[in-house]
């Protein structure tokens, strides 16, 4: 800093200066032309820096200057001679962090009927961003989901499934010292393809970048595994649009939801809609000590899923699971081991004799005998 008392003599008589020492101040010159100071610190400021000018004749004038000393280089501070400290960038005079993507998120929006979003719905985009984002010119948010850590359903705008639906362009991003959120969301346009209807997707990755894909990402999050959870969070399903796109015998309803016809059941093992039945049964000959329901009959209502035998219970008596028998195989054999009537958890099988089968519909009646 220059400090210029502006000294003179009216007499020519030639003149000296002295100049106060300061902590923190670093006189570079002292003469009655100028003083340079070089600060070391912030501490004490503002400083007084006086200056004393002598004529060896007795004549002396003293001025003093103010000097206040703002700390530079660090995030918040002003820049110090255009420059910030390492990880800071200046901009306008002040000391930003480098753009920072703290977190990001999917959501339903516009259109979607809870979580299902389909066609023409809106996806709901969500960035919380720090630092000299408009400096680096950020301009593009792009969040990735998937439906499982090996997905079969994958959202992003170069190899998945779908593309590029969850990619918002023509964004403003500010340069800002504290966190900020900025909000928007992208249309679904196209039909969504048939191996992720009813899949749902969680956001895994994120990234801030200064123009459309594949141009270079500023910021970027990303999750170890698709969940729910923060940096990256948030999930929709993803509904059918028409028909043509659900299997299994369902129909696209207009929530976007695949359902089966009325009085039947989704076996998604088999991907088939099968009849909404139970079964009913009595139990006689048992050889595993627990055959308390022999004289009772229709014990048993079982239903899904089976843990223990505690009570009634509802099954799908036409479900295929693994290993892919159903509920009326061998019925009426003794020591037989059924894949869907279990006595224990541990043993995974009924043992005794079935007979009395009845099959009810999903409200106990009674359809079959």
């Amino acid at each position: 800093m220059n400090i210029n008392p502006d000294a003179s003599d009216p007499d020519g008589d030639p003149l000296t200066a002295t100049c106060t020492p300061i902590t923190g101040i670093t006189f570079n010159s002292c003469t009655p032309a100028g003083v340079t100071v070089t600060p070391t610190t912030t501490s004490g400021s503002p400083f007084a820096i006086s200056i004393t000018v002598n004529d060896g004749r007795g004549g002396t004038r003293s001025d003093t200057g103010i000097l206040t000393v703002n700390a530079c280089g660090a995030t918040g501070q002003i820049c110090c001679a255009g420059n910030c400290n390492a990880g800071n960038v200046c901009s306008a005079g002040t000391c930003y962090q480098v753009c920072t993507l703290n977190s990001a998120s999917i959501a339903p929006s516009t259109g979607c009927s809870g979580s299902i979003c389909q066609k023409t719905d809106t996806v709901s985009l969500t960035a919380n961003y720090i630092g000299a984002c408009a400096t680096a010119n950020a301009n593009n948010l792009q969040i990735d989901a998937k439906d499982s850590s090996t997905p079969t359903c994958l959202v992003d705008y170069s190899t998945g499934q779908l593309t590029p639906y969850f990619n918002k362009a023509g964004l403003v991003f500010s340069n800002t010292l504290t966190a900020t959120t900025l909000t928007t969301g992208v249309t679904i346009n196209n039909d969504i393809p048939n191996i992720c209807i009813m899949k749902t997707v969680y956001g895994f990755s994120a990234g801030l970048r200064n123009g459309l894909p594949p141009a270079s990402i500023i910021t970027s999050k990303t999750d170890t595994n698709p969940s729910d959870t923060s940096p990256i969070s948030g999930s929709i399903i993803l509904g059918c649009s028409i028909s043509t796109q659900c299997s299994g015998g369902r129909t696209c309803d207009a929530t976007g939801n695949c359902n089966c016809p009325s009085g039947f059941i989704y076996d998604s093992f088999n991907d088939v809609c099968n009849p909404s039945f139970a079964l009913c049964y009595k139990e006689s000959s048992p050889l595993d000590g627990n055959g308390i329901d022999t004289n009772e009959e229709c014990k048993y209502l079982w239903s899904t899923p089976i843990n223990q035998q505690d009570g009634k219970y509802w099954q799908n008596a036409l479900l295929q699971t693994l290993p892919k028998q159903n509920c009326f195989a061998s019925v009426g054999t003794i020591l037989n081991k059924q894949a869907c009537l279990y006595s224990r958890t541990a043993l995974s099988s009924e043992w005794g004799e079935y007979f009395n089968i009845k099959v009810l519909d999903t409200n106990g009646n009674v359809v079959s005998q």
